[in-house]
């Protein structure tokens, strides 16, 4: 039980010892999806979806705080989590210790950190350990309790950055190999991925309306196309919710 709690305390002094100067620097950009900082402003741009809204939240805590706090966290969420999937893998302590360091302290996430695809990526990264455990368990035993602990989980990691979905499709496809049942367990992860899309698909729809120059024509002649945008996401979630309610209520998925 010690060691449970050891673990984690580290990881909290090591990342907040190795970004401590993050709380002291001025307002600063690193998300590859903003504006660019060479117009001065007194906010930071977020977009109006469910990060965007905790964004905000957070903002009035202090001013760019969102971003620092969300730069640091994922280091230690990806650091803890892999930590506890190795043990749940039996892995011996020396190796979930070094495995789940170099998890989040590798040149890979050096160079996302670098060139400010921070903190989404990242955070998405961070959470896909507890994706491949709960995944793995499902392949194991397809029932729905499983089923909904994967679909919380990838929604989750869609809620942190908009294409979190895409990276939980690449963690769990080796899994369809090792299930026991492969046609259910495909099933479920299909749904499950559609659920976590649905969470983010009006970001989705507005990159799409900014880098596609077809929808951008499209939103420009149509008002109504950006209140459906606007609308998208309340709409996503509330379905979200609603058919992991009725699966459940059915005891069943397909």
């Amino acid at each position: 039980m010690r060691r449970n709690i050891i673990f984690p305390l580290f990881s909290v002094a090591l990342y907040l010892t190795i970004f401590r100067s993050l709380f002291f620097v001025r307002a600063f950009y690193i998300t590859d999806t903003e504006p660019s900082p060479m117009h001065i402003r007194d906010f930071v741009y977020s977009f109006p979806s469910l990060n965007g809204y905790l964004y905000n939240v957070l903002n009035l805590i202090a001013w760019n705080s969102p971003e620092k706090i969300l730069t640091i966290i994922p280091f230690i969420i990806g650091s803890i989590s892999f930590y506890f999937t190795a043990k749940h893998f039996k892995a011996s302590e020396w190796k979930a210790w070094l495995l789940s360091l170099i998890f989040m302290l590798n040149p890979g996430t050096a160079l996302i950190f670098e060139l400010g695809d921070s903190p989404g990526i990242l955070f998405a990264y961070s959470l896909l350990p507890l994706i491949f455990w709960a995944g793995y368990n499902l392949a194991q035993d397809p029932s729905p309790r499983n089923f909904f602990i994967l679909s919380g989980l990838i929604a989750m990691d869609n809620f942190v950055y908009f294409e979190g979905f895409i990276f939980s499709f690449v963690v769990l496809l080796p899994i369809v190999f090792l299930s026991k049942q492969k046609l259910k367990f495909t099933s479920y992860m299909m749904i499950s991925l559609f659920l976590g899309f649905l969470t983010e698909a009006n970001e989705e729809l507005l990159l799409y309306m900014i880098a596609v120059p077809s929808y951008h024509v499209v939103s420009l002649n149509f008002d109504y196309f950006k209140l459906y945008y606007y609308e998208i996401g309340y709409v996503s979630l509330y379905l979200a919710i609603y058919t992991l309610l009725t699966l459940k209520q059915r005891k069943e998925v397909l």
